[in-house]
């Protein structure tokens, strides 16, 4: 996933020279590789930029509002726990009470004296105020430090979500971060995918997409001999080699179901020409 991991790496530097926001669109289908490329990218970034990286993942059968990016805030606040207190101060909104009273785990950093007075607020006034403030906390963060969202499985998400996310990196003088947002090339079946992408909410913002595709052969014969070499208690190279054309033949470029094969060599099916029924066989299996 070379070009892919270029791509990402090139957003994140094209957020330095722009000081503004860029969005980068992870999209494929299941079992393709999408969090594990985005999970790469981000330790590395973390490793080499000492970035903060916020995350959260849409759940199927998990009914909270903000789905994905309460785990964000989630992670927010655990950041802003390990802070000393006037660091914390520094990074309080200038009306905190609305953020609060979208996302009571905050309370604990920020106790707002003002979030009484928001309950004369019409939820679209509450929403937009928080949205606002969240949008101040994330902007200090950045101008102290490289700053990165990711939310995975967005198929799973909500409109809320979409909307959210959408007014954090809006023009004009969004936060100088990278949100990176994950999910199956679903548009047409999920409403929250058709919020995040329609014509408005792209305006005027810095996107970048990245399909993530087949594995090519020769990367998908790579893969299933890094696997093979790990688990396979024969160690012969010939025998090896000819395991991996094997499976990775049979995955179909999935690099999920080449480590299925892998871990699932010892059931006695056949690998080669293996199709994707009969892999899911192996995977219900295991």
């Amino acid at each position: 996933r070379e070009h892919e991991l270029a791509t990402l790496e090139q957003a994140f530097f094209d957020i330095r020279s722009s000081e503004s926001a860029v969005t980068v669109h992870v999209r494929g289908p299941s079992g393709f590789g999408k969090s594990a490329l985005v999970r790469e990218f981000l330790a590395d970034l973390r490793e080499r930029q000492a970035a903060l990286v916020l995350r959260g993942r849409c759940l199927e059968r998990e009914s909270v509002p903000y789905k994905g990016v309460d785990a964000i805030v989630d992670a927010l606040s655990l950041h802003l726990r390990g802070l000393p207190e006037f660091e914390r101060a520094e990074l309080r909104p200038v009306n905190a009470g609305p953020l609060v009273r979208l996302f009571p785990v905050l309370g604990e950093i920020w106790a707002s004296d003002g979030a009484s007075r928001t309950g004369g607020l019409d939820p679209n006034e509450l929403r937009q105020r928080a949205f606002v403030s969240l949008r101040e906390v994330l902007g200090k963060l950045a101008a102290k430090r490289p700053l990165a969202l990711f939310v995975d499985d967005f198929h799973w998400g909500d409109v809320d979500s979409a909307r959210l996310l959408t007014e954090l990196v809006r023009p004009p003088d969004p936060p100088a971060l990278l949100l990176v947002i994950a999910f199956r090339d679903q548009v047409d079946e999920v409403e929250a995918l058709r919020t995040l992408l329609t014509a408005d909410a792209r305006s005027g913002r810095a996107i970048r997409e990245v399909t993530i595709g087949p594995l090519a052969d020769a990367d998908a014969l790579e893969l299933a001999l890094e696997l093979l070499a790990a688990e396979s208690k024969d160690k012969d190279p010939s025998a090896l080699a000819a395991k991996a054309e094997a499976y990775a033949r049979g995955a179909a470029g999935s690099p999920f179901f080449v480590g299925q094969l892998v871990r699932g060599q010892g059931s006695g099916d056949e690998a080669g020409g293996t199709s994707l029924a009969e892999l899911d066989k192996i995977v219900a299996r295991r």
